[in-house]
């Protein structure tokens, strides 16, 4: 969430209220933000000095703009050419390539090439299980048949993506 809402502020700054509906119309598919969520993250990257908020009496109401540091920035931009994290790669991935536009374009691939290079670590692992020879009490073959099949079909969704990915790079 944190990285979500740094990319936001990277492009404009926010009140609460307008990240919480941003954050709504854009990323839900991949995260679901409530305001508590919101509010925590905003403290957060306010006590790390990450973000600052101004107050904005314009409307006569109290209301809090937020806008990214240097540091904010920096610590974004190093994030999103960071390693991926092994819980939370798809996350991360969607993340990273929802805000690619806002790094450099010579920087753009390495994004990329991690993601693939992570993918592919993923696959040999994934192929090395498949291709074990799985032996089962006969009780238990109706079970590991399809327990067998979900890694397949694991196995196909980091390949497709890996394909996705090169395409991608393309196209960078």
């Amino acid at each position: 969430m944190i990285y979500v809402i740094l990319g936001y502020l990277m492009i404009k700054s926010l009140s609460q209220y307008d990240l919480k509906k941003v954050l709504e119309r854009d990323v839900s598919p991949f995260y679901s933000p409530s305001l508590g969520s919101i509010q925590s993250a905003l403290k957060k990257l306010e006590k790390l000095g990450y973000i600052e908020k101004f107050s904005d009496n314009e409307t006569g109401r109290k209301k809090y703009i937020y806008l990214i540091t240097d540091e904010g920035k920096s610590y974004w931009k190093d994030w999103v050419q960071s390693d991926y994290d092994d819980s939370k790669f798809e996350a991360q991935l969607n993340t990273r390539l929802f805000f690619l536009g806002l790094i450099e374009k010579k920087d753009r691939s390495i994004v990329v090439d991690k993601a693939i290079g992570y993918l592919d670590d993923k696959i040999i692992a994934f192929e090395r299980e498949a291709g074990k020879d799985h032996q089962y009490n006969q009780n238990f073959q109706d079970i590991a048949h399809y327990q067998l099949k979900s890694l397949d079909l694991g196995l196909h969704t980091l390949r497709q993506t890996r394909i996705w990915l090169q395409d991608l790079k393309g196209d960078l």
